[in-house]
């Protein structure tokens, strides 16, 4: 398997040299920032917590997280907020409420990175036990 390349930022949509055309190396790039925005979101604690509770299957609201939390309900708004911006959240209106359900596309995409990255890791060790239990030759 080829070694997963370092992750970069991509570029904004108005920066100097971006362009409007999408090429298979924009899609990388692509991948990478979404891997980005998944891992910045997951490095919070609270978040895991409210994927966590989402995971459990039906929808939630904000406020119904906040009651399973030792955060106000604004905080879980801003968590949210940050977890559909990295696209592991959804969420639909349902009468006078607003539900938030996981969404897994992010996450998946995550794992195979992180999955990749541990075989090539595996692969790399195992060479360097093949080498360092190689007879030495004089």
């Amino acid at each position: 398997m080829d070694e997963p390349a370092a992750i970069k930022p991509a570029k904004q949509p108005n920066s100097p040299g971006a362009s409007d055309t999408h090429t298979d190396t924009d899609a990388h790039t692509d991948t990478h920032t979404d891997v980005d925005r998944a891992l910045n979101a997951l490095s919070d604690p609270t978040r895991r917590q409210i994927l966590h509770l989402l995971a459990e299957g039906r929808p939630l609201s904000a406020s119904a997280l906040a009651g399973k939390l030792p955060v106000t309900r604004q905080a879980v708004a801003q968590h949210l907020a940050m977890l559909q911006q990295s696209n592991l959240v959804t969420s639909r209106r349902s009468g006078r409420e607003v539900l938030f359900s996981i969404e897994p596309e992010a996450l998946t995409l995550t794992a195979s990175w992180m999955t990749s990255l541990a075989e090539t890791w595996s692969k790399r060790l195992e060479l360097l036990k093949r080498i360092a239990e190689a007879p030495e030759m004089d």
